[in-house]
């Protein structure tokens, strides 16, 4: 049996070694982790998007002394070909007009957002950098040449559309004195020439939808606490109502669209009376969720 002196010799000792190791511990995973500013530092590649035939990537780069840059990757031999970088600004959301045109906006992301103090405008390049167009400004007036820009509040639709043409769909929200959007105005833009052609719409929609082969196909209103969903029906070439109910209260026969399967089927959600919100298909025939 131990005596009591070594015996405290030795849990002094098994202490010690367990204080070391996990000191020793602590220091090798406080060097493994990441520093405050890898969190805030400009990522090297992110936000990756396929060309509609998949031989080219988009990406945004970044870099310590450079603001964010549109970078086109030919896939055959991965070299790169930097179609958009600015002084002042960043690169913000981008999208495929098709295999070889892009558009994109801008933004500052040295300024918070309540700091901003400019739109962020819509550009369009080629895949090489060449035919560069500023097509909406970024503040108040402004033209590109000889041609007049669209104004700051042209926007992005945040859909893919038809990538086949020069053409994509634009939104144009209209305000009104108090600076509520009154209607949103979906817009047909030809992203070589700037010209625009508005979408025609039975009621003042405020959300558009386009479907699979990236039409416009649903409209949405919201006036006096309802909610209506109108259907571009391509069998007949006319809107029509397909839905209305209370825009507060959870009504069981509320839902709300997501967009439009490869086949045509159009997906929403909704609670259908019950305490948790699901994905159905929506029945066009019936006007019934499925």
């Amino acid at each position: 049996m131990l005596s009591s002196t070594r015996l405290l010799c030795r849990t002094a000792l098994l202490a010690f070694s367990l204080c070391t190791g996990t000191a020793a511990h602590a220091q090798v995973a406080a060097a493994s982790l990441p520093s405050v500013e890898s969190f805030y530092a400009r990522s090297t590649f992110g936000a990756a998007l396929l060309s509609p035939n998949a031989k080219y990537l988009a990406v945004r780069s970044g870099a310590p002394d450079r603001r964010d840059a549109l970078v086109v990757i030919d896939l055959a031999t991965n070299k790169p070909t930097v179609v958009a970088v600015y002084d002042d600004a960043d690169i913000d959301a981008y999208r495929w007009v098709n295999d070889e045109r892009l558009v994109y906006n801008v933004a500052d992301k040295k300024s918070a957002p309540g700091d901003a103090m400019y739109a962020p405008g819509l550009y369009a390049v080629n895949r090489d950098g060449t035919r560069h167009e500023q097509l909406a400004s970024r503040g108040p007036g402004g033209s590109s040449g000889t041609r007049k820009m669209l104004p700051w509040n042209t926007f992005l639709l945040d859909q893919a559309g038809m990538q086949d043409s020069e053409f994509i769909y634009v939104t144009n929200p209209i305000l009104d004195t108090a600076r509520e959007v009154r209607h949103v105005d979906l817009l047909r833009l030809n992203t070589l020439t700037g010209q625009t052609q508005k979408v025609a719409r039975p009621h003042p929609f405020k959300g558009w939808i386009l479907d699979h082969k990236g039409e416009p196909r649903i409209g949405v209103t919201s006036d006096d606490g309802r909610m209506a969903i109108y259907y571009l029906d391509p069998a007949t070439a006319s809107w029509r109502q397909i839905a209305s109910f209370a825009s507060f209260g959870n009504p069981p026969e509320a839902f709300t669209p997501v967009g439009f399967g490869p086949d045509g089927t159009m997906y929403v959600t909704a609670n259908a009376g019950k305490d948790a919100t699901a994905l159905h298909t929506f029945n066009f025939a019936t006007g019934k969720i499925n």
